[in-house]
């Protein structure tokens, strides 16, 4: 990183890829609250290597991958180590020939998505696309909503006179700097996000198209609900594979085309996997089933969660395969800001609905 700490990161790939620059990479960070990003089965993951992707985790300073000093050297008055961390990071995966800037995107959510912000304010030229899911972006004003007040200890206020110039001089939406060609970026929140209020999403998407300098676009999505966390595995499978179907568009992606996303069981499959296939099985037995072609839902008697796994990454292969291998240019679409009998404020590609009144309706690129 910038001040000589060697900084971890796990990178997944198919077998052989060759180091020529031309991979469309993911990098995911997170980088707060003591959390350590470790290695796990993620559908949306394999997803995007099987097509041709690289994936990338950097165990950024203020996570917990360490221990306490880890998230201690990233919090208050030394946050920005965290985003010189990913930035890092972001450089390491040009450097050494996996990708180039055009080809990376960045991606984070809740506390991740300050970073992918913020990186990419910083650091607008070393990324193809940002894909930002309810994010804090006015770190100025995050203590007077949603669950900042509890995470002052970690984060600190304007109040205090060490911490002030620090958040101001990270914060997103107050660096923003008109006629800057921004990478293009889809940022996406819930409305009735109670922990980050969807405001922060909004005031910066909108910050953020008057700024633009160039024809990369920039695009928000509204889930009307969804909390914090999506709205369950459907709602994760349907943002998560609009995000990746952004990103395969901007980055070129360009994998063949999805096969089955697991066969048929058979006496010799369930031979070969062994002792994974059992009722019960651990998170790591799964990974372990996933990761060696054992996943057949039929194969832990009916596990629900299993079955979810191979559907949400059925979903999301799709989605990307079907942005990249159909590659439709880009073309104009409208976007409408609607309001309903309380107030309530939406943004979606469809007409206002009964009971709501339009605000204003925008062209925008897709």
């Amino acid at each position: 990183s910038k001040d000589g700490t060697r900084v971890p990161m796990f990178i997944v790939a198919k077998k052989g890829l060759a180091r020529d620059g031309s991979h469309p990479t993911l990098l995911y960070g997170y980088g707060a609250s003591g959390t350590s990003e470790l290695p796990y089965f993620r559908e949306d993951a394999l997803a995007w290597v099987q097509l041709g992707g690289i994936y990338a985790i950097a165990n950024l300073r203020g996570g917990g991958e360490f221990g306490r000093a880890w998230y201690e050297a990233a919090i208050r008055e030394r946050k920005q180590t965290t985003y010189d961390d990913m930035i890092a990071a972001a450089e390491h995966l040009v450097a050494s020939g996996r990708t180039d800037t055009k080809r990376l995107a960045v991606s984070g959510a809740s506390n991740g998505g300050m970073l992918v912000t913020a990186v990419m304010v910083q650091r607008p030229d070393l990324f193809g696309a940002v894909l930002a899911d309810v994010p804090v972006t006015d770190a100025m004003r995050r203590h007077i909503a949603g669950n900042g007040a509890h995470q002052v200890d970690q984060w600190g206020t304007p109040a205090d006179a060490d911490v002030f110039p620090v958040l101001r001089a990270y914060s997103p939406l107050h660096n923003l700097a008109p006629g800057t060609c921004y990478p293009a970026t889809l940022v996406t929140t819930s409305h009735d996000d109670q922990r980050l209020p969807a405001w922060h999403a909004y005031k910066f998407a909108a910050a953020l198209q008057a700024a633009q300098g160039c024809e990369a676009p920039i695009l928000m999505l509204s889930r009307r609900k969804g909390g914090h966390g999506g709205g369950g595995s459907s709602g994760w499978m349907e943002s998560v594979a609009i995000q990746y179907a952004f990103a395969a568009r901007r980055l070129g992606l360009s994998g063949a085309a999805p096969a089955e996303a697991a066969p048929a069981p058979t006496d010799g499959a369930h031979a070969r996997c062994g002792g994974v296939l059992r009722p019960g099985a651990s998170k790591a037995d799964r990974s372990a089933a996933a990761m060696s072609g054992c996943w057949q839902p039929s194969a832990f008697d009916g596990d629900a969660s299993m079955r979810n796994s191979r559907t949400r990454h059925a979903t999301v292969l799709l989605a990307i395969w079907m942005a990249a291998a159909l590659a439709v240019r880009a073309e104009a679409a409208s976007l409408f800001k609607c309001s309903d009998r309380e107030g309530r404020v939406s943004y979606q590609s469809a007409p206002c609905g009964p009971g709501e009144q339009q605000v204003w309706e925008r062209e925008v690129v897709i």
